[in-house]
């Protein structure tokens, strides 16, 4: 029987690497020793696929050898593939028989350099079409694993499984964040994620600058820095986070600001409904983008207008235009006559399918809305 103590300890240690991944080699060597092993490894059950293989300290030695060579004669790896195994544990004896293991290449010249010997798994399926073994190796000496072993590796193994399903989403749920910070910050205006009590989960750099000015945080949840404000900013996240909340239906505010700038203009989108089981950020409810009228934009948008059909000439034009600049101060920043400047706006405004300025004025505003 195995000690109930050691089956807890590693229960409780493969619970950590879940949370902690540099914790797994050590929560392998642990259940490896719980089930009459000498070492274990995670490894996909995939022919010619060593992605993300982890090995316990036990087996880091004979890991290079296995990297560089042994992966193509991994007998194991290509049984259970082909009988299509992917739940519960099986072991040496259930997949081969004493001819097989009597002339297996890897069992015969690659495990006795390192002491090992018969092998027993556990596999788990943690998405659909990817089996992962949590496999065990035996010393030499002591021939094939004992029927309570191959019960306590059952045991450990649904654990692992647990684990490692945990793991997997957790890392998957970290690379979305990261994902998600790295879009947000690619936004000029800055942009704000919170939940329904207002706590700020997420917020690019251009948020954070205008902080105390307009906007603040107290104790984690946003607010309007300006008190005689406060009213009209909790009027908009009240719309915004109501069960029939509707982006196209909600007016943006501006808050005064402190320092006697222009005020901010303030847009909340829902983007979660009452009814939504997962968001992402956890509790993720409004979208909060907040413009403002005196920060220095960053190049014009050139490039997207020629995406829109615009030629190079006109693109500058257009942007500059787009900017606040009359035709006159465009003429002379291109070099241009003021007629052929008129008559370019006119190509330009048939092309986007716009009549005045103001409507290229907006346009301007939303293409420049991303960082170059």
């Amino acid at each position: 029987m195995a000690n109930p103590v050691a089956v807890l300890d590693t229960i409780e240690l493969l619970y950590r690497a879940a949370v902690e991944p540099s914790l797994w080699p050590d929560a392998l060597q642990q259940l490896a020793l719980a089930s009459g092993g000498m070492g274990a490894v995670m490894i996909p059950i995939t022919p010619g696929d060593t992605t993300g293989l982890i090995v316990s300290p036990a087996l880091l030695e004979s890991k290079a050898e296995y990297d560089r060579i042994w992966w193509r004669h991994d007998s194991r790896v290509l049984r259970i593939h082909s009988r299509k195994l992917s739940d519960g544990v099986c072991c040496e004896p259930q997949l081969f028989t004493d001819e097989e293991i009597a002339s297996d290449v890897l069992r015969n010249e690659f495990c006795p350099r390192y002491g090992m010997g018969s092998f027993a798994a556990h596999l788990v399926a943690p998405v659909p079409r990817q089996v992962i073994a949590f496999s065990v190796m035996r010393a030499a000496e002591r021939g094939q694993f004992e029927g309570h072993e191959l019960e306590t590796l059952d045991l450990l193994g649904k654990h692992a499984a647990r684990a490692l399903i945990v793991s997997s989403r957790l890392q998957a749920a970290a690379q979305i964040e990261r994902t998600l910070v790295e879009s947000l910050a690619r936004f000029d205006c800055g942009v704000l994620v919170i939940d329904r009590s207002l706590t700020v989960l997420l917020a690019n750099d251009a948020a954070t600058e205008l902080m105390g000015d307009g906007l603040c945080v107290i104790k984690g949840k946003l607010s309007a820095s300006s008190g005689e404000d406060r009213a009209v900013f909790d009027r908009l996240m009240r719309s915004v986070l109501s069960p029939n909340a509707r982006a196209d239906g909600l007016e943006p505010a501006a808050l005064r600001r402190p320092s006697g700038r222009r005020p901010l203009i303030l847009q909340a989108i829902p983007i979660a409904s009452e009814a939504a089981r997962e968001t992402f950020p956890a509790g993720a409810a409004a979208l909060v983008i907040v413009i403002d009228p005196t920060r220095k934009q960053h190049p014009a948008p050139v490039d997207a207008f020629r995406l829109l059909g615009l030629t190079p000439s006109q693109a500058r034009l257009a942007a500059l235009i787009g900017e606040g600049y009359s035709r006159a101060e465009a003429a002379d920043a291109l070099g241009l006559s003021q007629a052929t400047v008129s008559d370019t706006i006119k190509h330009i405004y048939s092309k986007l399918e716009i009549s005045r300025q103001s409507d290229l004025v907006r346009l301007t505003s939303r293409l420049a809305t991303f960082r170059r």
